[in-house]
């Protein structure tokens, strides 16, 4: 079974990383600061007195959402290129994640 996993793992980072641009583009809010960084990701800090969620991230990529957490990589992410790390983040009030179709 093990190797099997292995085998399945490898094969479905594989067809992530080929299709990365075409998964659904993620923009996350929050009511606190992520400290994420990459180089597609930016983070703006959303001032009024109002604001539920202080930042927001953007140049994210939906992986998949699984187990109540989101699984998300920089848009740059490619096997190799070390374009930032992935981002694993529980599905909680804190948080509002929005999605726009891929490119």
């Amino acid at each position: 079974m093990a190797v099997y996993a292995q085998a399945r793992g490898v094969r479905e980072a594989g067809r992530v990383a080929a299709t990365i641009s075409r998964r659904p583009d993620v923009t996350v809010y929050s009511a606190r600061r992520l400290q994420v960084a990459g180089p597609t990701i930016r983070e703006t800090e959303l001032r009024g007195p109002d604001a539920a969620y202080r930042f927001r991230y953007t140049g994210l990529k939906l992986v998949v959402r699984s187990g109540g957490k989101w699984f998300l990589l920089p848009a740059s992410w490619t096997p190799g290129n070390g374009g930032g790390a992935a981002l694993l983040l529980p599905d909680t009030d804190e948080l509002r994640v929005e999605f726009r179709p891929g490119r």
